[in-house]
């Protein structure tokens, strides 16, 4: 037997959409030997939006989605590759976003168009148990960098996927920026040692791509869900090594802690932006062991 999502419980009923269901049940059961036969399902007590995520084994690299960002407990585990598709056919828990994403994009008014993006839903790299917040973060396993503001979207997205190995998708953004996903080697269990690579890896982004990468280092950040069908697939990616990476960016620390000391005058940059490669803001410093 299997677990039927009803979609209206996470995105909300439609105009045109069939009555809702019981509210004591959040999915139905359908027999396949017996499909004219449909009973309501006790209510499971789980956390999540619609049950059963915990017992799916479908779900090898989970993340969190949710409703609206102004309703936080409102979530569920999915798959990456829902999320995935869900971008590039527009389509969210069986909610169609193009027309509101196209209104958007072409909205004149940056105030009202920030405005009509909390409608969205979103999603985020990290399993959140009960609600979304860095403390009920369980773990992580992908770090999203936003670019904001990129003049050629197509050429930027194709230069991240070629350039960084550890970059597994690309996307246009609900606005006028690209969204990057990367992907670790394995899940990370620690606040800090997931900002710090974050830190780590918005540097690699931001030199190479010779780019700002908006400072959003919390392992619970949203990320509204877009609508991209040309999503860029990175067929040689190479899952970041924890390990490694984790003692780079500690070394790249000393460096700076180092260079600090014997370059206390040198002026330090005080933004994430390619005039000094953001190295200023991520690691105070650097820019100096470079001299």
């Amino acid at each position: 037997m299997y677990p039927i999502f009803n979609p209206t419980l996470l995105m909300g009923k439609a105009d045109n959409a069939a009555p809702a269901l019981n509210p004591e049940a959040e999915f139905i059961i359908l027999d396949p030997d017996s499909r004219d036969r449909a009973k309501p399902a006790p209510r499971p007590d789980l956390s999540f939006a619609d049950g059963g995520e915990r017992s799916n084994s479908a779900i090898k690299y989970p993340v969190t989605i949710g409703k609206k960002v102004t309703a936080p407990s409102v979530i569920a585990i999915r798959d990456i590759a829902h999320v995935i598709e869900s971008i590039k056919t527009g389509f969210v828990e069986g909610t169609d976003l193009r027309a509101l994403i196209h209104t958007i994009r072409n909205q004149p008014n940056q105030d009202l168009a920030k405005a009509m993006k909390t409608g969205l839903p979103w999603f985020c790299g990290a399993v959140c148990e009960r609600f979304r917040s860095n403390a009920t973060v369980q773990s992580a396993q992908f770090m999203l960098f936003d670019l904001d503001h990129v003049p050629d979207i197509e050429g930027m997205k194709a230069a991240a996927i070629a350039k960084l190995p550890f970059v597994r998708y690309a996307f246009r953004s609900v606005r006028d920026g690209v969204k990057l996903i990367a992907q670790l080697d394995r899940p990370i269990t620690v606040e800090e040692e997931f900002r710090t690579l974050w830190r780590y890896l918005a540097l690699r982004v931001m030199t190479t791509l010779d780019h700002p990468v908006d400072s959003a280092p919390d392992w619970a950040r949203a990320c509204f869900f877009s609508f991209d069908p040309g999503l860029l697939h990175n067929s040689g990616f190479r899952p970041l090594e924890v390990e490694k990476a984790g003692l780079e960016a500690k070394l790249l620390y000393m460096m700076a802690a180092c260079a600090e000391e014997d370059h206390a005058g040198v002026e330090r940059g005080t933004s994430m932006d390619s005039s000094n490669n953001g190295v200023a803001e991520v690691y105070p410093g650097v820019h100096a062991c470079r001299n």
